[in-house]
C-alpha cells in the first residue's frame, strides 16, 4: 500500500500524526504540505467574509493543484488522502481518480460552511471514501444533501507520541506555571471568552494561550494584565504549560455544537488535572470527579477551582485516573490510523 497525504501540516496536525503512524505501520506514505504553496491574502479574507461558503484563489491554489497532478502521475499511489480539501478544484480530483482511489478525511462539521469551500463541496459525490470526524449526524448530511458515497465514522482525537507527560526544568516550571490555564483559540461570544475575563477580573492567577486574542477590546483584564500567549502550543510545548499548571480548562465550541475536542484528550494525555465543560458525550466518557471533573456555569467552574486549588492530592489522582483512561481508549489516533488501513483494505482490496 501507498499513500500519498495532502494537506496543511505542522508541528502536532492531525496530518502529521497519521503520517507518522503510518510509517510505524510499515505503510509508504509521502507528504504535500498545503502550507508551503499558499497563504490566504489579505482579500481573499475579506471576501470570505462576505460570501456563505468561501472561495479560495491565487496562484498558490493553482500551484497545489498542479503539485498533486504531478505526483500523483509520478508516484504509483494506490491512495491519496486529502486533510480537509477546502483548496482542491473538482477537476484535479476528477483527473487524479484515473490513476488512485481519492479519500478524504474531514476534521470539521460539514454543515459549517465558514471552515469549508465551494471547491470542497463540488467534490463531495467524487471521493472514492469519505472519513469524518465531526460526528456520525455528518455522514447522513453528506450522503442525502451532497452526494457522497462511501463514508466511515472515524474521530481522530490525540497522539500519545506528541501529548505525554514531560521532565520539566525548574526554570520552566516558574515560566509557565500558573493555577488556571485555557489553551485554545479566541472564540467570539462563547463562554471560553466571558469565564476567563470574569477570572481575571475576579483576581485568579490565570493564562491564556492560543491565536486570536488580540480580538478582545483593549480594556480587557487580560489584556491588560498580560495573561495572554498568543500563538500554537504543540505537543511538548503544551506538555510543559499542561505538567506545571494547576487546573486546565476545557471549552467546547458553542458555535459548533462540539460536545467532545481534542483538548479533551490531549490534556490527560499530557498528566493534567481537566476542568471540562459539562456535555452529555464527555461525561459518559470520562468518569465525573475521578476521572475529571465538569462544569455547567460560571459559578460551578469558580466553585470547583476553589475546591480544587485546596485538594492537591485529589487532583492529582482524578490527574492519573484521567491519563490511564485516555491512554487506553482505544481512540487514539495511531488506533485510528489502523482502523483506516483496514477499511481501505476492505473497501478496495489494496
Amino acid at each position: 500500500m501507498k499513500i500519498l497525504l495532502v494537506g496543511e501540516n505542522f508541528r502536532g496536525a492531525v496530518l502529521e500524526s497519521i503520517y507518522n503512524n503510518l510509517i510505524k505501520l510499515g505503510v509508504s506514505a509521502e507528504m504535500i504540505n498545503t502550507h508551503d504553496f499558499f497563504k490566504v491574502s489579505f482579500l481573499n479574507r475579506v471576501l470570505n467574509k462576505l460570501l456563505r461558503v468561501p472561495h479560495y484563489f491565487g496562484p498558490g491554489v493553482k500551484k497545489i493543484n498542479e503539485i498533486v497532478l504531478r505526483r500523483t502521475l509520478k508516484g504509483g499511489f494506490d491512495f491519496i488522502l486529502f486533510m480537509k480539501p477546502i483548496l482542491i478544484y473538482p477537476e484535479t480530483i476528477l483527473e487524479i481518480k484515473k490513476y488512485s482511489k481519492i479519500i478524504c478525511l474531514s476534521m470539521d462539521k460539514i454543515s459549517y460552511s465558514k471552515v469549508n469551500s465551494d471547491y470542497f463541496y463540488s467534490s463531495l459525490p467524487l471521493f472514492d471514501l469519505f472519513l469524518f470526524n465531526s460526528s456520525a449526524d455528518d455522514i447522513k448530511r453528506a450522503k442525502n444533501e451532497f452526494g457522497a458515497k462511501k463514508t466511515y465514522f472515524l474521530p481522530f482525537t490525540a497522539d500519545s507520541n506528541c501529548y505525554h507527560p514531560v521532565e520539566i526544568p525548574s526554570v520552566d516550571k516558574k515560566k509557565f506555571g500558573v493555577d488556571i490555564v485555557f489553551i485554545g483559540t479566541y472564540a467570539k461570544n462563547e463562554k471560553r471568552v466571558e469565564y476567563m475575563e470574569r477570572l481575571c477580573q475576579e483576581g485568579y492567577d490565570v493564562k491564556m494561550y492560543g491565536n486570536n486574542w488580540n480580538k478582545l477590546p483593549w480594556n480587557s483584564c487580560l489584556r491588560r494584565k498580560n495573561k495572554i500567549v498568543s500563538g500554537n502550543t504543540p505537543c511538548e510545548k503544551m506538555a510543559k504549560v499542561i505538567g506545571v499548571s494547576k487546573i486546565i480548562l476545557a471549552f467546547m465550541r458553542e458555535q459548533i455544537n462540539e460536545p467532545i475536542a481534542c483538548r479533551t484528550f490531549e490534556i490527560p494525555l499530557c498528566g493534567g488535572f481537566m476542568l471540562h465543560q459539562k456535555t452529555k458525550e464527555a461525561e459518559e466518557f470520562l468518569l465525573p470527579d475521578k476521572e475529571a471533573v465538569f462544569f455547567d456555569s460560571y459559578e460551578e467552574m469558580k466553585n470547583k477551582i476553589d475546591f480544587y486549588l485546596q485538594h492537591p492530592k485529589l487532583r492529582d489522582k482524578i490527574a492519573k485516573a484521567g491519563h490511564r483512561k485516555i491512554l487506553n481508549c482505544g481512540t487514539l489516533n495511531v488506533d485510528q490510523v489502523k482502523k483506516m488501513v483496514e477499511i481501505l483494505k476492505n473497501e478496495f482490496g489494496k
